[in-house]
C-alpha cells in the first residue's frame, strides 16, 4: 500500500520568460499526512476540489476497502470467493486534502496501462486499460461537497482499437 507524503518545496516561480525568481529564505518540508491509503497509487491526478483520486489496476488482489457489489452488480459477501475476489475490493480513492480522508471509488474495468487528461470543465478522463478495460473510456467529475455522490463513470462507447 502506499503512504501519501507531501513535500512543499518553493524552488522560485516564473516570470513568464522561463526565468526564475527565487523566494529567498523559504525552505520546503516533508508532512506525514496518512500512513496508509488502501490502494496502490499507480495514477495520481490533483483536482480543482483540491483532492487526489488514486487508482490502480483491478486485478491487483485486495485493497482496504471491500464493496458491497462487484462490477457485475452481484452482492460481496464474507465467503472465503468473494474475499479473493479482486472485483469485492475498491482499487481507487479520492483523498480529500483539506478534510485528510479517504473515500473509496469503483472501477468497473481495470486501467492498467491506460492514459489520462484533464477535460476543460475539470473532468478527469481516462482511456484504454488491460483485458476488458483495454477499449473503455472512464470519467471522473470531482462534485464539491457532493463527495458522495461522485465517482467513476464508464462511457458506454469505446474506443475503437485498444489503448
Amino acid at each position: 500500500m502506499i503512504i501519501i507524503l507531501f513535500i512543499f518545496v518553493f524552488v522560485g516561480l516564473s516570470n513568464g520568460a522561463n526565468q526564475k525568481i527565487p523566494l529567498q529564505g523559504r525552505k520546503g518540508q516533508w508532512q506525514l499526512l496518512l500512513n496508509n491509503t488502501g490502494v496502490v497509487g499507480m495514477h495520481m491526478a490533483l483536482t480543482y476540489e483540491n483532492t487526489v483520486i488514486m487508482f490502480d489496476q483491478t486485478e491487483a488482489g485486495q485493497s482496504r476497502y471491500k464493496l458491497r457489489k462487484r462490477f457485475n452488480g452481484t452482492m460481496c459477501k464474507t465467503n472465503q470467493h468473494d474475499l479473493t475476489d479482486s472485483t469485492c475490493f475498491a482499487h481507487s480513492v479520492e483523498y480529500d486534502i483539506s478534510s485528510n480522508r479517504i473515500r473509496p471509488l469503483r472501477l468497473d474495468t481495470d486501467p492498467w496501462c491506460s492514459s489520462g487528461s484533464f477535460l476543460s470543465n475539470g473532468t478527469l478522463l481516462q482511456t484504454g486499460g488491460f483485458h476488458q478495460g483495454a477499449k473503455r473510456v472512464r470519467y471522473y467529475r470531482p462534485c464539491g461537497g457532493n463527495h458522495h455522490q461522485c465517482d467513476w463513470i464508464q462511457s458506454k462507447k469505446s474506443l475503437s482499437d485498444e489503448r
